[in-house]
């Protein structure tokens, strides 16, 4: 029995780290270039990791609008925090380079999630995920 639930427990959390990148498909990446119309810090628009279980109010996000051949693009790029200790800053009017995957957000709008972004003026570029969609920030302490 004990052993049983051990490998229930083992499968469980198995599955939730496998959901926590759930929303990054790189089936769904696009690439594109646009102009930085807004910049803002908010709360994640997507459950984040272990959402249920989380014991502290999530970290705000920076959010850039985006404009591109007509569009206009949400594009998450990462916690707040993590932008601010690599040094990249995004203000209205840079130029930037996005790769990213389309999602739904909560709120039922669609948004980019940022797997690599540049701002070709100032050479700031960051890769905010790797291949697999796995967000730069787990690896580092805030």
């Amino acid at each position: 029995m004990a052993a049983s639930l051990m490998v229930l427990t083992s499968v469980f959390f198995a599955y939730a780290q496998t959901e926590q990148d759930a929303g990054y498909d790189q089936n769904i990446e696009v690439s594109f270039s646009g102009t930085v119309s807004a910049v803002s810090e908010e709360a994640p628009l997507m459950q984040g990791r272990s959402g249920f279980m989380r014991k502290r109010p999530p970290r705000q996000q920076i959010l850039l609008t985006v404009k591109s051949s007509g569009r206009v693009y949400q594009v998450i790029t990462g916690p707040a925090w993590f932008m601010r200790k690599k040094n990249i800053a995004f203000a209205a009017g840079d130029e930037v380079n996005v790769t990213g995957a389309k999602v739904f957000g909560r709120d039922g709008n669609l948004y980019i999630i940022t797997r690599h972004i540049s701002i070709p003026s100032t050479g700031s570029s960051i890769a905010l995920r790797d291949s697999m969609g796995r967000p730069a920030w787990r690896r580092h302490s805030q």
